[in-house]
């Protein structure tokens, strides 16, 4: 066709009755029909023929897009990229792209163009409108930021798990638990998460597989994913504890939703709202609680023990001083000795219960001195052979440099020898002791749940491997009559006699055990500057006797006879009184040296610590010893004597007796 014949723009002229032109006709009305924009535009872009739809496509009516450029309705970054294609095009091939279009109104919509040059004067392009898809995908993408933004804002942890295979919901509990650990792990969450599992930033915590949080090994979390289950894929409010990176305790409560489709669990989403510093306090608080109700049970043990302590103990010197005073008058074949050695083994543990009851009611007088633990555990390693048995291995692990503490000697060994006693019986078929000491300093941060002060310990540390206990026998350990042995095997005495030395003594006790691994005891005393004292000379195998004079004051006739009797006995020149008046009319009347006053401290009218006080007023040369079963803080504060008061307790042999009164006078 020459120019001068060529068509006028828009029109597609085939008007003779030619079956090519029926054709091109037929193609026409397909141009004119079809629901998609068809444009033609020649070489210098003019628009030649405009579909009504690519009217419509880009708000103009199609007369006005005959009279149109394609730079009208391209942006200028597209018309440059069509510049680049007319290569490509004149070539014969075709393009197939998204492009942007400005509309009559100046908004943007999008299409797909074909576009394709029919000769070497004209580009068609059929184009496919994609702007409500693209409208759809910026509303998702907006949709994905907001929740990006949520996720990411939210102080709660939130998190996605995915299935690396999908689980049957026709599954039994069991199945579908086991395979949630093997296929699951995390693939998305939020800082907030992160940071309270104690990592920086969620990165760390992508890919980590299901039992990194929840453990296979764990009843309480095989519980909660059983629940999860069971309530039909949703679970609320739901509390777990799990561990941070660093093995802390970490306390939450979740929510947790599943994915499922088509019977077929596909991923799951949960949140975490960290309520550890709520828990702790909560924790702490009924700690408290429990404590103060051991000390209402501590207290009422103490009023008993003392109430009987006394009068008992009494009962018992009277007992042994005579048992004894009468072994000795014996002769070496007699068959009375063996019933005399009866009923002084049964003298002795009577004297032992009530001792223990009041270690625990935290009654009993404590003589403490600046200690190095290290020197106990070394005397203790002694005699522990024949207290455990040979099936039983024993390590000891002393620091060299360890602190010294303030305690009773005496009263440590005691708490080493209940604990050993406990191991053994936790080891029937042997195991492994250990005896360990240590320096320690505990600040805010290593001291977690624990209401004990923060500074400098010193820690007696006592382990074995064996039996282990559970939580309820943990908590119920340390009360008095409280035992897991037979009637025959134990009176529940020996660790609630550990608990109360070690309080008394103002130190800590903490326990751990786990069934069928065994049990350990952390004892912590404060740690002092004062050096320790030095060692005593033992004194001799032989009951030791004297000449001086003693004033004995005691107001029950039974114990004052028997004591005085042992005392003429050794040689010493006695005056006895039944009340502390008797004893200062005497004072006032023997006008020689009164070496030592010898008196109980309980006492009708006139106690001890009152009438010692007078005595050295009289006679000042006086040195006092004080006898008691149950001082009840006359002559101590909370049962700890000063260092300048000598003490002796009921009931006591004559050995102790004679033992002690040398003891003082000669130092």
């Amino acid at each position: 066709m020459t120019e001068a014949a060529k068509p006028d723009r828009g029109t597609l002229d085939f008007s003779d009755e030619s079956p090519v032109s029926r054709t091109m006709n037929n193609f026409k009305r397909i141009f004119e029909i079809a629901p998609n924009p068809i444009l033609i535009a020649d070489k210098k872009g003019n628009y030649f023929y405009a579909n009504q739809a690519a009217g419509d496509f880009l708000g103009y009516s199609v007369d006005e897009l005959l009279s149109m450029n394609v730079a009208k309705v391209l942006r200028p970054d597209d018309l440059e990229r069509l510049k680049s294609l007319t290569e490509k095009l004149y070539a014969g091939e075709g393009d197939r792209g998204t492009w942007e279009y400005v509309r009559k109104n100046g908004t943007i919509v999008w299409g797909e163009s074909h576009l394709r040059m029919i000769d070497e004067n004209f580009c068609v392009a059929f184009i496919y409108d994609l702007s409500e898809s693209k409208r759809a995908q910026e509303k998702i993408r907006e949709s994905e930021e907001r929740y990006r933004a949520f996720i990411q804002q939210s102080s709660e942890g939130i998190w996605r798990l995915e299935l690396e295979l999908p689980i049957s919901t026709y599954r039994p509990v069991t199945e579908q638990i086991e395979l949630l650990y093997r296929n699951g792990y995390v693939a998305e969450c939020n800082d907030a998460m992160a940071r309270q599992f104690g990592y920086s930033n969620a990165a760390d915590l992508v890919g980590k597989r299901l039992d990194y949080f929840l453990k296979q090994d764990n009843d309480e979390h095989q519980t909660y994913l059983k629940a999860f289950i069971e309530s039909g894929y949703y679970l609320i409010n739901k509390e777990t504890t799990e561990k941070d990176k660093n093995g802390r305790s970490k306390y939450f409560i979740n929510n947790l939703l599943g994915n499922v489709e088509n019977r077929k669990l596909l991923r799951l989403w949960g949140t975490k709202q960290d309520i550890t510093a709520a828990k702790e306090t909560e924790i702490a608080y009924l700690e408290s609680e429990e404590k103060q109700r051991q000390s209402g049970k501590v207290e009422a043990i103490g009023r008993l023990a003392g109430g009987v302590a006394h009068d008992f103990n009494n009962f018992l010197a009277v007992i042994m001083l005579h048992v004894d005073m009468l072994k000795l008058q014996l002769p070496a074949d007699s068959p009375l000795r063996f019933r005399i050695d009866e009923i002084k083994s049964v003298t002795d543990s009577a004297a032992t219960m009530v001792r223990q009851l009041l270690a625990f009611g935290r009654k009993q007088t404590l003589q403490p001195n600046p200690v190095v633990l290290n020197k106990v555990v070394n005397e203790f390693r002694k005699i522990i052979g024949s207290l455990i048995g040979e099936d039983i291995e024993i390590e000891v692990d002393l620091d060299p440099d360890l602190g010294v503490c303030f305690v009773d000697q005496h009263q440590i060994t005691q708490v080493l020898m209940n604990l050993a006693v406990n191991a053994r019986d936790a080891m029937p078929d042997g195991g492994k002791l250990v005896i360990a000491t240590s320096n320690i300093d505990l600040d805010r941060y290593s001291k977690k749940l624990r209401t004990q002060p923060t500074g400098s310990y010193v820690q007696l540390y006592v382990a074995d491997n064996g039996i282990g206990m559970d939580k309820n026998t943990r908590h119920r350990i340390f009360e008095p009559f409280f035992t897991t042995k037979e009637a025959s095997k134990g009176t529940g005495l020996g660790l609630a006699t550990v608990y109360g030395i070690v309080k008394q003594s103002n130190g800590f006790i903490w326990v751990e055990s786990t069934p069928n691994e065994g049990t350990s005891f952390a004892i912590q005393f404060p740690r002092i500057d004062t050096p320790p004292e030095q060692s005593i000379a033992e004194t001799a195998a032989k009951i030791p006797s004297g000449h001086e004079t003693i004033l004995l004051v005691e107001d029950e006739d039974q114990i004052r006879r028997a004591a005085v009797e042992v005392l003429n006995v050794l040689g010493y020149e006695v005056f006895e009184a039944s009340s502390g008046m008797q004893a200062l009319q005497l004072a006032k009347l023997y006008q020689h040296p009164i070496h030592l006053l010898l008196t109980d401290v309980i006492m009708p009218r006139m106690n001890g610590r009152e009438l010692a006080e007078k005595i050295k007023e009289i006679h000042p040369e006086t040195t006092v010893l004080y006898m008691s079963g149950y001082t009840d803080d006359i002559i101590s504060k909370h049962g700890v004597l000063d260092e300048d008061v000598h003490f002796l307790s009921k009931p006591f042999t004559p050995s102790i007796l004679a033992t002690k009164i040398r003891e003082i006078l000669e130092s």
